[in-house]
């Protein structure tokens, strides 16, 4: 059926079901949906004009079944007072539309995750979006189960299992993951109504929160706490490190739900079904794959969500405790047989032809498969370079497992031949997934780092300014708490001073001792665990910078104004290799106005201060490249970081692409909802910014590139600063500030040494 017959069937249906003359206009096939069509269209009436939304099976894929409970389900949500797009007609009969179809009203809003996520205009609907989930899926958990009839229910584990088998597909993870869920079923509950996709993608968020649930095509009988878990599985976060969709807590999430219900699920429960719904989905990526592989739907798009079962699988191993190595592996050369361009050449001959030339095309459907294809090229072009290696990797492990293939090892732990949670065994099944992710999808480098956090203390009143000392010992100033504190690799914690006001960030001078800028104090707000620094305190004095001496604890006031100006906000310092030092003043903020910032340099015998670049917008991290020849200085809710060429202690220059404020060089600038703080440079010269909201270290090269992300292990949006031990050590220190803890990891290269240490 060509989209003009549609078009024409649409609206000969759309008239009969509402007794007046109806012509479709501007049919469009959506790009969403891999396993139904999407369209839009207007439909043009004598009286109105209505968007609406078509959704069809594939044509010769019918499943009149199930798109006849999707209508019913749809139907009975909006009678319990869920949220979806409103039915205006439904069928089975593939003469009318070329296959089952519903028809709904146009909801306006986003489904996009990334676009939720990110986008200013959606930071509104962000925030306690989590919680309003959780009171909508306790809402469909309340549909009164005849209001739908025939809803299919199975036993979870044996499901999966059928599953997995008619797939005839072997995978060890799977294997694992079947045991793993045969011992922790969770103590059962009453069955509900399951929405079974209810996730970013699923869900219409307009600027002012929730708008509607969509595709209720897996709807089925069974335990609701199915649908909580499937919120939470990680590859609907897309790529954010909070736990719920990427939007919020699990608490926030129960909390909302155990609002509409009386009652809060057991996380744990939940948890049992994230791991469940994981595997889930790497074996509906696999299902989706062979409808292309079978012949029965040709598809590009199908073809690839094959390869996302490793993704899954990967996830899969993080829940059961079993976090990736990075990954190395030699490439395999090009062969002298056929000379240049190889087929390594001609795959990126291609991708960049479909990534510069096919979507950049104005067809919007035209675009997304083009980026579908090349997205499938690199992987195929990342198989060329890796997959011999790969494979030989491979059968050693299994040949040092006693297995000839994979297919033999995973029926040994189907049949209980090999113990399912032997420490060699799951070595090599994660090796082996860490090999074909780096295929599939790989990960940014540093992405171990995530997993490598280790918490060193906890408790601390907003730490930041960490400072390693030669002796192991960390020091933190303690913001809330108005100190100075040595923390030891034990984690046992000790006031070297008490500084008051608002101490921010520290450096050691060329003395020993510790130089501290002080912004004067916060006011402060507690909530759901995390605490967030506010405007100005009603017993401000001032800002300042203090030395410290680390012997005595004995404290000075070394600076409160430069040229009869008061400081205001003190916030970051570096030592530049003459003994001076560099600080930003980020200025306060009150109720209906916020100070304009500055950066400054100073000596450390209270002898010269002097204001360099003003004004700046919330100047916070500050730092010198290894060489002492580039500054950078992050701005917080501007998201960007400035770069100037230093001419002398204390002098700067314009730059030679002089876009910023005294001829500075932006740097990077981040998008979305991200704001900076305090940063530090590693040996290699990269800027390692604390990204606040994001809740992670971002590290951006010399010349711009951003990197990499580095998440905490437990999201906190103010993650604020990260120290080095010096060019001898990869270890590294991350202030979690919102909760309180001071985290250590080896990063991925050699640390900086600093001007001056203790």
């Amino acid at each position: 059926m060509s989209v003009p017959e549609l078009a024409e069937s649409l609206g000969e249906r759309l008239s009969a079901v509402t007794g007046t003359a109806v012509t479709v206009e501007h049919l469009r096939r959506l790009t969403a949906g891999a396993s139904r069509e999407t369209w839009s269209f207007t439909a043009a009436g004598a009286a109105e004009r209505r968007d609406l939304v078509l959704r069809r099976d594939p044509p010769g894929d019918d499943r009149p079944e199930g798109m006849a409970l999707e209508a019913a389900s749809l139907a009975a949500a909006a009678a319990a007072g869920v949220p979806v797009p409103p039915l205006v007609d439904s069928g089975s009969d593939p003469a009318i539309v070329g296959s089952p179809y519903l028809v709904t009203g146009l909801v306006d809003g986003e489904t996009l995750g990334p676009r939720i996520l990110r986008e200013e205009r959606y930071a509104a609907a962000r925030e306690g979006l989590a919680a309003e989930l959780g009171r909508t899926l306790a809402r469909v958990h309340a549909i009164p189960l005849d209001a739908v009839p025939g809803l299919p229910a199975d036993d979870p584990v044996e499901d999966l299992r059928a599953t997995y088998d008619r797939l005839d597909e072997p995978l060890p993870t799977v294997e694992i993951a079947l045991r793993w869920l045969d011992r922790h079923r969770p103590a059962p509950v009453a069955d509900a109504v399951v929405h079974g996709d209810f996730r970013l993608g699923n869900l219409i968020v307009a600027e002012d929160g929730l708008a509607a649930v969509l595709d209720w095509e897996q709807v089925h009988r069974g335990d609701p706490r199915e649908d909580l878990g499937w919120l939470c599985v990680k590859c609907w976060r897309f790529g954010s490190p909070l736990p719920v969709a990427g939007l919020g807590t699990l608490d926030e999430l129960l909390d909302g739900y155990a609002e509409v219900a009386g009652h809060r699920p057991d996380p744990e429960a939940v948890r049992w079904w994230q791991v469940h719904r994981t595997t889930w989905w790497a074996l509906g990526c696999r299902r989706m794959a062979e409808r292309h592989l079978s012949g029965e739907t040709s598809s590009v798009e199908l073809a690839a969500i094959g390869r996302r079962v490793a993704e899954n699988e990967h996830d899969l191993l993080l829940l059961l405790g079993l976090p990736a190595g990075e990954h190395t592996a030699a490439e395999t050369p090009p062969s002298d047989l056929t000379g240049r361009p190889s087929a390594v050449d001609l795959v990126d001959a291609v991708t960049a032809f479909l990534r510069e030339d096919v979507m950049t095309t104005g067809d919007e459907r035209t675009a997304f498969l083009a980026r579908v294809a090349a997205n499938v090229l690199g992987g195929v072009g990342r198989e060329l370079r890796l997959g011999p290696e790969h494979e030989r990797r491979h059968r050693e492990r299994l040949a040092a497992l006693g297995y000839a293939d994979q297919a033999g090892l995973a029926a040994a732990i189907r049949h209980g031949e090999i113990d399912d949670t032997d420490p060699a065994l799951r070595a090599a099944v994660r090796a082996a997934v860490t090999d074909r992710l780096a295929v599939a999808n790989p990960p940014l480098p540093g992405a171990a780092l995530v997993s490598a956090m280790r918490t060193v203390t906890t408790g601390l009143g907003f730490p930041e300014g960490p400072v390693a000392l030669g002796n192991g010992d960390v020091l933190v100033v303690e913001i809330r708490r108005g100190t100075l504190t040595r923390v030891a690799p034990d984690g046992t914690t000790t006031v070297v001073a008490e500084l008051g006001g608002g101490p921010n960030g520290a450096a050691i001078g060329p003395d020993g001792a510790v130089y501290v800028c002080n912004n004067g104090g916060f006011a402060w707000h507690d909530r759901d665990g995390i605490t967030a620094p506010g405007h100005q305190p009603d017993e401000y004095v001032g800002g300042s910078i203090q030395r410290v001496a680390l012997d005595t604890g004995e404290v000075t006031d070394l600076y409160t104004a430069c040229d009869g100006r008061p400081l205001r906000g003190p916030n970051d310092i570096v030592f530049d290799g003459d003994g001076g030092f560099w600080f930003t003043d980020i200025g306060k903020s009150r109720d209906r106005e916020r100070d304009t910032g500055a950066l400054y340099h100073a000596r450390p015998d209270g002898s010269s201060i002097t204001e360099v670049v003003h004004p700046l917008t919330q100047p916070n991290g500050v730092g010198l490249a290894p060489d002492g020849s580039r500054l950078y200085v992050a701005e917080t809710v501007t998201g960007r970081v400035w770069a100037w060429d230093v001419t002398g202690s204390g002098r700067l220059a314009r730059t030679a692409q002089p876009v910023g404020p005294r001829g500075a060089a932006l740097l990077h600038g981040f998008g979305g909802y991200q704001m900076l703080d305090s940063l530090a440079v590693d040996g290699d010269g990269n800027v390692c910014v604390a990204t606040l909201m994001t809740g992670a270290i971002s590290v951006i090269a010399p010349d711009g590139t951003l990197l990499r992300q580095v998440p905490v292990p437990e999201h906190d949006p103010y993650v604020t600063n990260i120290c080095f031990a010096g060019s001898g050590s990869r270890r590294a220190w991350v202030t979690s500030s919102g909760r309180g803890i001071l985290y250590a990891l080896e990063w991925d290269t050699a640390g900086l040494d600093l001007a001056f240490t203790a």
